[in-house]
């Protein structure tokens, strides 16, 4: 027998979990998802709306879904559709959090690096990342640039917070300050 014929070939099918890639093609495998649901809503009737489809693709942060609607007929409409949608690829969509009108029993709820409040409506930032000591310390362009980014922070929520030491790091490339120099008073207090 020949080599070629005693080669076979064999097709991996499945996607490992774990690697480096897994995040962007979970992300990919759903973005195929819903663009083929939304193309279904336009050309067949379906059992939900590309309202729904249209939100669920602008809501997913690798498996995280976050959104928000306006009252609780809508709450009871996107969860139901969203599950027939996800269900379609084969996905389990569950865990749902919300925010109730009765006694919560969850008090808190880590969502992408912040953290919620249900019985308030609330998110929150996770200070626990970014409390230091820096009241002993001379602030330095080091120190700014580390508090800036430790905060987690996928979908946005802290722009506006995380903007000023964003800000305060570019002005001090102007100024040309090395990493480990103390920065001028002003600086340092709009930092604390």
């Amino acid at each position: 027998t020949s080599v070629s014929d005693a080669e076979k070939v064999y097709r991996h099918r499945r996607v490992v979990f774990g690697v480096n890639c897994s995040p962007f093609l979970l992300g990919a495998t759903i973005a195929y998802h819903l663009s083929r649901c939304l193309e279904k809503c336009e050309k067949t009737k379906v059992p939900y709306t590309n309202n729904t489809v249209v939100k669920l693709s602008s809501s997913f942060y690798v498996d995280n879904c976050v959104t928000s609607v306006s009252d609780e007929a809508e709450l009871h409409r996107f969860i139901q559709e969203s599950k027939i949608i996800m269900e379609e690829g084969r996905f389990d969509l569950r865990g749902w959090e919300y925010t109730r009108n009765t006694t919560p029993k969850i008090t808190t709820v880590p969502v992408l690096g912040l953290t919620w409040l249900p019985d308030r409506d609330t998110l929150l930032i996770n200070d626990d990342s970014i409390k230091t000591k820096y009241d002993l310390e001379n602030i330095t362009k080091r120190i700014i640039l580390s508090t800036a980014q430790r905060i987690f922070d996928p979908i946005g929520f802290t722009c506006p917070s995380t903007l000023v030491p964003k800000l305060l790091l570019q002005h001090l490339w102007e100024k040309k300050l090395t990493w480990d120099e103390p920065v001028d008073a002003e600086t340092d207090r709009a930092f604390r």
